[in-house]
């Protein structure tokens, strides 16, 4: 007995785009943005990654040396693939006669044409199923808890690392060595959340420059200037556009208080720390090894 099987037409009705899985570079031990093109994340899916040729892949193989490389100048796999050889191993076999398959189309009764007759138009449109597209996009990455000291060339680095960065929601920087903010950031046309904890930020002057950046949430704790006298209403001053600083909501109170402080405050001369922390640069074992080395011998 046997069984037919009818399989039910897909139509895509909706195509919705969700978020993916954040690609996390955190704890890669990256001493510079840069280092994030040549790193494989702990999670998420990122673009490949640029390989370079290798010298010896470009070699002339016409070079003495080469392991294909014979007296006549000629390599050995030239000879192997010549079509002379390749003749006479393989004979000339005729092409197959187009017949046999005119015969089985004309008594073969297309699934199609079976479908397009009175009568099956109900079964089909009763078979068919309605379905959304769904596709994940990475919004989100993760860079925290490194020794990025700058955020030189951020858009140029991030195209080469996710399929499309303007369309990132959310970067981790915090737990960096970032003493100064960079006006890239004001390119992420859709960046709704950026963390900046941790760093050695000193100047409120840096403040500044992602006053044009849409960020919905901000995290500066951690940072020199959260120690200064009205941290927090400075930032809520200079960045209107937020609605969350350090994890906690900005109250309408705090609203209505930063249009009356923006009165008072010079934007030209914004406090800064004094003497503030410096980052740590990470000492280069390999460099000590050798040093010790050297020491040694002399």
């Amino acid at each position: 007995m046997q069984v037919t099987e009818n399989k039910k037409k897909v139509i895509i009705v909706k195509e919705q785009v969700l978020d993916g899985k954040p690609v996390d570079f955190s704890y890669k031990n990256l001493h510079s943005l840069k280092d994030v093109i040549i790193t494989e994340p702990r999670s998420g899916e990122r673009l490949p990654i640029p390989q370079e040729e290798s010298t010896e892949e470009k070699k002339d193989s016409s070079v003495p040396g080469n392991p294909n490389f014979t007296k006549n100048g000629e390599s050995e796999e030239g000879e192997e693939e010549s079509p002379k050889k390749t003749q006479q191993l393989e004979p000339f076999k005729p092409p197959q006669q187009a017949a046999v398959f005119k015969i089985l189309q004309e008594h073969t009764t297309s699934k199609t044409a079976a479908n397009s007759m009175p009568g099956h138009a109900d079964e089909n449109q009763a078979s068919a199923v309605k379905k959304a597209r769904v596709s994940y996009q990475t919004t989100s990455i993760m860079l925290s808890y490194n020794t990025i000291p700058d955020l030189i060339g951020l858009c140029d680095i991030l195209s080469k690392v996710v399929k499309d960065y303007r369309n990132l929601k959310w970067i981790d920087l915090s737990y960096n060595h970032l003493t100064v903010l960079y006006t890239e950031l004001c390119e992420l046309p859709n960046l709704m959340s950026l963390y900046l904890h941790s760093n050695y930020v000193s100047d409120m002057k840096e403040i500044i420059k992602i006053q044009e950046s849409p960020v919905k949430s901000l995290t500066l704790y951690g940072n020199a200037i959260d120690q200064l006298p009205s941290y927090r209403m400075y930032v809520i001053t200079l960045l209107p556009q937020i609605k969350r600083l350090d994890s906690v909501l900005i109250t309408k109170l705090e609203k209505d208080n930063s249009m009356v402080f923006a009165k008072r405050i010079n934007v030209k001369k914004l406090p800064f720390v004094i003497n503030p922390p410096v980052p740590v640069v990470p000492k280069d074992n390999n460099a000590e090894e050798e040093g010790g080395e050297e020491e040694k011998n002399n």
